[in-house]
């Protein structure tokens, strides 16, 4: 699927697809039953507010104009992605599509003369010189503009720009956010996707996002009197002011990905003196920080690193490994 935040298709007749309970977060269920109806189910539109889903009967081929705007709902069109799509089989949706939408000045590579937006997701999809991680297709001139950057790194650079539609790649693995949280208090995703159950603080509610293999988890708010923590695919990027709702009692959060540079070559220019006072800068690789130096490691007891993926280096079932590790 492309998933379109805050809009819906007006020319499409809908009707109700069968939910197996009136508990939020129906997203993977609504996509799921819409997928079984094959052909019969071209789109389809989640109404957040009112927790319900309905399965349309075309979708915006020929009929872009008639995607319109509509805060509290989501409109999903189904698209045949072909190529380097081992990354987006089991994801919900595999792009976020915005009309009307493109990121100015950060176009690292530009194909011509392609045919549709499909096409140019897929030269996204399977680009190998850099990960890409968002592509501008101007409906008129056919060019499709891939780019390292996004929306949510390069806010200022989202412009408007009527005959072009801005495509976000939703199948880069989770661990390729690595982004910070910024915490609003008495707040909770208006466009909830699932809700965890059983979950004991805020520290384990933001595993659940930050690990969460089904969609790209953009946003996630801890209701601590019911243990449970709300997971959303859509932030105030996606969704603006329409993203939060008042609750209290309940903690927001979002993931913060706007770069500190502007390009790759504001980071070169840097010089980094681990003597002198730490500027912002210094966010680079301790790699990059350390040519004249030897790489050490400091120990933190009883700690992990909530937002980091393991991969495991070594192990045997007497112990003793640190050494080895």
């Amino acid at each position: 699927y492309e998933k379109t935040t805050s809009h819906f298709l007006r020319t499409a007749r809908q009707e109700n697809l069968p939910l197996s309970s009136n508990t939020p977060g129906i997203t993977k269920e609504c996509a799921r039953l819409c997928r079984d109806q094959g052909a019969d189910c071209p789109a389809f539109s989640i109404d957040y507010n009112g927790q319900r889903c309905f399965t349309l009967d075309r979708n915006t081929q020929g009929r872009g104009d008639d995607l319109v705007e509509r805060d509290g709902s989501n409109y999903f069109e189904k698209i045949c992605l072909r190529g380097k799509i081992e990354n987006c089989r089991d994801k919900v949706w595999a792009f976020e599509r915005v009309p009307g939408r493109k990121l100015e000045g950060f176009d690292d590579k530009i194909i011509d003369q392609v045919p549709n937006r499909r096409d140019c997701e897929e030269f996204c999809l399977s680009e190998s010189s850099f990960p890409c991680l968002s592509a501008d297709y101007n409906l008129v001139t056919l060019a499709c503009s891939l780019s390292r950057e996004t929306r949510r790194t390069q806010p200022d650079s989202f412009q408007p720009s009527r005959d072009t539609e801005y495509l976000e790649n939703s199948c880069i693995a989770t661990e390729q956010l690595s982004c910070p949280y910024k915490r609003t208090d008495n707040a909770y995703p208006r466009y909830l996707d699932t809700i965890v159950s059983r979950v004991t603080d805020d520290i384990a509610c933001e595993k659940q996002c930050t690990f969460y293999e089904d969609f790209l988890c953009r946003s996630f708010a801890f209701y601590a009197s019911a243990s449970q923590c709300f997971i959303s695919g859509d932030d105030t990027a996606s969704a603006q002011d329409g993203a939060l709702q008042s609750r209290p009692g309940t903690d927001y959060f979002e993931r913060s990905c706007e770069n500190i540079f502007s390009s790759v070559e504001e980071t070169e220019n840097i010089i980094l003196d681990t003597e002198t006072e730490q500027t912002a800068g210094q966010t680079l690789p301790q790699e990059r920080r350390c040519t004249f130096g030897r790489l050490e490691y400091e120990k933190t007891t009883g700690y992990e690193l909530i937002r980091a993926k393991p991969y495991r280096l070594y192990s045997r079932r007497d112990g003793g490994i640190t050494g080895e590790c």
